[in-house]
Parts: structure tokens; sequence; C-alpha cells
């Protein structure tokens, strides 16, 4: 028997120096990839979040606006438009309210002036707006299963306020900062 080995040697040594390298690449590679995911997840929640909660406020607001009025600095409505402070229904007053896209410290803001028999106030909604714009559509272009939300009977005469009349079908879009569309719906109002 010959003498036995105590030590690896330099070719064991580098196989083995060798199979770590590429096991810690793989395990870096890995979490890399599981932090950018993550990155990218938080960043649709914020992207989305301001839709969820600002479409339900402006889909009310437009849906219950019988004059509307598009102008560079904004959009005017005039209609149904007052909601009760505390749970933000509507309450069938008639009132205007003003979305604009304000800009403060180099920062886009979403901003709600409504002015009616309960007062006038000024909300600010999201930092990060990009625009809000409307489109009035066809009437054949509408989906059948877009309904008119419950409200006074249409054939109650109503006032838009010395605006245009609002169009019966209109596209409403909501674009973020980086013109990425956070809500988009198409209105129709009850005939």
């Amino acid at each position: 028997m010959g003498p036995r080995r105590t030590a690896l040697t330099l070719i064991e040594l580098l196989a083995s120096l060798v199979l770590s390298v590429l096991l810690l690449s793989g395990l870096v590679s890995l979490l890399g990839s599981t932090a950018r995911e993550a990155v990218q997840l938080r960043q649709a929640e914020s992207t989305a979040f301001p839709g969820v909660i600002l479409g339900d406020l402006i889909r009310q607001d437009f849906r219950n606006a019988r004059g509307l009025l598009a102008d560079g600095q904004g959009i005017l409505l005039h209609g149904f438009l007052e909601r009760d402070p505390i749970t933000s229904t509507p309450l069938w007053i008639e009132g205007s309210v003003r979305y604009e896209v304000a800009s403060i410290a180099g920062r886009r803001l979403l901003v709600r002036r409504s002015s009616g028999p309960g007062g006038t106030s000024t909300e600010p909604l999201w930092f990060g707006c990009g625009q809000l714009l409307v489109e009035s559509l066809v009437q054949q272009n509408l989906e059948p299963d877009v309904l008119p939300e419950a409200g006074p009977s249409p054939s109650t005469p109503v006032a838009t306020g010395g605006l245009p009349a609002a169009p019966d079908v209109f596209q409403v879009t909501l674009t973020d900062a980086r013109d990425v569309v956070v809500w988009q719906e198409v209105i129709q109002h009850a005939p």
C-alpha cells in the first residue's frame, strides 16, 4: 500500500472553484430577476391604483353631466354632480365640476373643482397625471353592454349650465405622465 493522500491536487481545487463560481453566478442571476419582477409588479400596481379609484369618480361625474366643455385648460361639466362629502354618493342636485391638470413643483396633478348649492371645493386627485381626454363617438360604435347609470328621469329637463350639451356617447381617457392609459371608458347618457 502506498502513502495516503491528505490534500487536494491543484486540478481538483480549480474544478471545485469553477463549480462554485457557476453556482454563485446562477444564484445571483436568479436573485436579480426576482428583484426586477418585484419592481415591475410594484410599478404595475401603482399604475393600476389611480385608474380604479379615479375611474369610479370620473365615470360618475361624466355620466351625470348634461353640459360639457373641453378647453385647453381642462374639462368643465354641469349636471347632477353634487356628491355626499363622506360617502361620495350622488345627491342628484345640480352643480358644476372642472377637471384640470395642474403643475406643482414640476409634477402634474389632476384636480377636481366642484361648485353647487353645497358650496365649492377643490380636491387634488392624482400626482403623476398626464392627460384627461374626451372624445365624442358615433352611436353605432357603442357596445350593447354599456348601460347608463341610474338617476333622474331622462325626460326631466336639465339645464346644461350654459355649456354645450354633452354628447350622447363619448369616450373618456386618463393617461399617466408617461402617456400610458390608466383608465378609459365609453360613457353613454340615457336617451
